[in-house]
């Protein structure tokens, strides 16, 4: 009975750190955010129902109806939904030709739309990509950053967030303005205050919360509007007609994202500013341009550990909207699809985490052999006070 109670005993204090203390660190850590949202609903979440025609105020009076959303929400799913009825009947020859104007900075090679400054010099170089590459910074110049191939944008961003980005990336990728955020934000940061600090009450956490949120939004909202306002011109020229159409010829230039490894939709949504040394995959940007251009002494962190040091649940929110964790980063939205998202976080996983599954394997074994182990040194410890007791 006397063993019975210390197993207990142990099972308890072990039970209560593994479950009890490690959870409530690791929430008060990394507290706890929206899910990812792979509608982007946020995208027209300034959208009002007068803005509507009749048909879609009906189909969002329905939704908020029989599916108990907000109105702000049905709102989102319906613009969405027209938006992806544009794309899908995009024309494809008008599409061809507005893009001409993104190609003036940006590459398809899937295409053959190859920016240079001599395209013969280019395909007889040894060093192709780098010298496509300092061509093309030479005359756009935009901080040190490449603009991206687009051969499999289509693919790998979600088409609507593409559409979006194309009219305006600043606001799209969440890099203009963030005072349209602060009903969400808010409620996220009394949380966090309350989870830090048992103690503190519900008037005083809001309080705090609010004078936090606005002094964030306020100096990210200054720094937008210096720095971080990304070089791409917004293209409020093109009507949603004329945006559909690129999105959906860049469509057609596209593989399938089932097609693309992880390590390719990697390097397109990421390499630009990141490097994966463990992989060999070096960042594409100029490294003191990139510095200046985001107002920081260290360049942005080599991902190659990025899994282990952050986890999986806290890169499939921060891929999506990085905001949520860090407010005022000045890392864009990516805007990935939840397909292409998951091969990102799959290839990180693999880089930074590559015995993983071996680890798994033999760990499993391990229980099983301490067990076993624990079963017999039970059989004998009692054999052994049996002899004793005699």
């Amino acid at each position: 009975m006397k063993n019975i109670k210390i197993v207990l005993v142990l099972i308890l204090f072990v039970g209560f750190t593994y479950w009890g203390i490690e959870p409530y660190a690791h929430h008060v850590f990394n507290p706890a955010v929206k899910p990812a949202d792979f509608e982007f609903s946020d995208l027209y979440a300034q959208r009002t129902i007068d803005t509507l025609d009749e048909a879609e105020q009906g189909a969002v009076k329905e939704i908020v109806e029989t599916q108990g959303l907000s109105e702000r929400t049905a709102i989102a799913k319906v613009e969405r939904s027209r938006i992806k009825g544009l794309i899908a009947a995009g024309d494809l020859a008008a599409g061809t030709e507005t893009f001409q104007v993104c190609a003036s900075c940006h590459n398809v090679e899937s295409a053959g739309i190859i920016f240079a400054s001599d395209p013969s010099e280019a395909a007889a170089s040894v060093d192709r990509d780098k010298l496509i590459a300092k061509s093309r910074l030479d005359l756009v110049g935009a901080n040190g950053l490449l603009p991206p191939d687009l051969s499999n944008a289509a693919s790998i961003y979600d088409e609507v967030f593409l559409l979006e980005a194309i009219r305006d990336y600043s606001a799209a990728s969440w890099m203009a303005s963030h005072t349209d955020r602060q009903n969400e934000l808010i409620p996220n940061k009394v949380k966090e205050l309350k989870d830090a600090n048992g103690s503190l009450g519900d008037e005083q956490a809001l309080s705090t919360a609010e004078e936090l949120t606005q002094k964030s939004i306020a100096s990210f909202n200054e720094k937008a509007m210096s720095n971080y306002i990304m070089k791409m011109p917004p293209n409020s020229w093109m009507d949603d007609a004329q945006l559909a159409s690129v999105v959906a010829y860049l469509k057609t230039q596209a593989k399938p994202v089932s097609e693309l490894t992880p390590k390719e939709i990697t390097i397109s949504a990421c390499a630009r500013c990141h490097s994966v040394s463990y992989d060999k995959v070096e960042m594409q940007a100029d490294a003191q341009a990139l510095k200046e251009y985001l107002g920081i002494d260290a360049l942005p962190p080599d991902l190659s550990m990025i899994i282990r040091s952050k986890g999986e649940d806290y890169l499939r929110t921060f891929l999506n909207d990085p905001q949520k964790h860090l407010l005022g980063t000045s890392m864009p939205r990516v805007g990935l699809s939840e397909e292409a998202q998951d091969k990102v976080i799959a290839y990180l996983d693999q880089v930074g985490d590559p015995k993983k599954g071996e680890r798994f394997g033999v760990g499993a074994f391990f229980v099983v052999y301490f067990l076993l182990l624990s079963v017999l040194a039970y059989m004998w410890k009692h054999n052994e006070f049996e002899e004793i007791g005699k």
